[in-house]
């Protein structure tokens, strides 16, 4: 079943980004930071989260930030992470995630997506009918530690 987290998966979602982390590669992930802000956005509602839930087990997940953006007066989605365990992959299951958390992002507001990665690049424009308004190269630059 694809849900909502809630503050009661913190514990299955910093698993899963554990393992996102692993498979990516890094050395020293913090997955009790990781456990703190998640704790605090899907408490404050700032982050929305859908899971991928096997009877009580967490098999995957996708969430995003909401932050207000002064500028345009708009709330804009940040779609951060998206994982799903080896065995799920290929079901649709990625795609609903994605699909069940956009729509509780806009539902909460939301008026501009965000996203970097293929799942979501691909998934959301098919969803929702629209073009991408705008493409933005990301530039990742470490500035200390």
């Amino acid at each position: 079943m694809i849900r909502l987290a809630t503050t009661d998966d913190v514990e299955g979602l910093a698993k899963l980004w554990l393992e996102m982390a692993a498979e990516g590669g890094y050395e020293e992930p913090d997955g009790e930071g990781w456990a703190k802000l998640c704790r605090a956005g899907l408490g404050d509602g700032t982050l929305v989260a859908a899971v991928l839930d096997r009877d009580g087990e967490l098999g995957g997940f996708a969430d995003a930030i909401l932050t207000y953006e002064p500028a345009s007066r708009e709330v804009l989605g940040l779609g951060r992470h998206g994982y799903m365990q080896m065995r799920y992959r290929g079901k649709g299951f990625g795609r609903a995630m994605v699909i069940k958390m956009s729509l509780e992002a806009m539902a909460r507001g939301a008026t501009v997506l965000v996203t970097h990665g293929g799942m979501t690049r691909h998934v959301l424009p098919d969803i929702f009918g629209h073009e991408m308004t705008e493409h933005v190269t990301l530039y990742q630059i470490r500035v200390g530690g």
